[in-house]
């Protein structure tokens, strides 16, 4: 498994543990983070979890639990632009998981969209919560600002799934929540 380290995690190694989409009912918001104002389409959430504790399900309860590399998306054009290939052997597939709990088999370069992080100057980084139940504060974020293309076509592909009640899921963020205090960091090369 892919192990995670340095920066704002310090000497700590953390294991990847899932990829999380986060999307909206419009192409103009669905991501949980802005950058100086600027919504984004859709948001990868990829999670790692500190190894230091033993497991996962003993990460939930300490600061320095779990850290999430965040990456932006965004809808470019109009409809008919071409999908973003890097993308597509994650949303090719999404047609047949359609509900909760089903599963299929991927090609190992599903990630590889991730390589895009590679051209960004720095990235954001904050402590935070969780953005779903139970929104322990456990959460290093890492925010990568440059954001990912993504079709019309393949957004609509992920508001295609369903959830346990057979609805579709058009909108399955947490809505930005004040900072209450936070400080949020710029890291850069030097």
């Amino acid at each position: 498994m892919p192990i995670l380290r340095g920066g704002p995690l310090k000497n700590d190694e953390f294991q990847f543990m899932n990829v999380q989409f986060r999307w909206g009912p419009s192409n103009c918001r669905g991501a949980e983070h802005s950058i100086d104002n600027i919504w984004y389409s859709m948001e990868a959430q990829v999670m790692h979890w500190n190894t230091r504790y033993g497991s996962i399900d003993k990460c939930h309860d300490k600061s320095d639990g779990i850290a999430i590399i965040s990456y932006l998306m965004q809808v470019v054009g109009c409809p008919g632009i071409p999908d973003n290939p890097a993308l597509a052997p994650i949303t090719d597939k999404l047609s047949e998981i359609k509900q909760m709990d089903s599963a299929v088999n991927i090609t190992p370069d599903c990630l590889r969209w991730m390589m895009h992080a590679c051209t960004s100057p720095g990235y954001y980084t904050y402590l935070g919560s969780l953005t779903f139940p139970p929104y322990n504060e456990c959460v290093t974020w890492i925010i990568v600002p440059n954001a990912i293309k993504i079709s019309s076509c393949q957004i609509e592909a992920f508001r295609s799934l369903y959830n346990h009640k057979w609805e579709r899921i058009v909108r399955n963020y947490r809505s930005q929540h004040l900072l209450r205090g936070r400080r949020i960091f710029f890291a850069k090369e030097k």
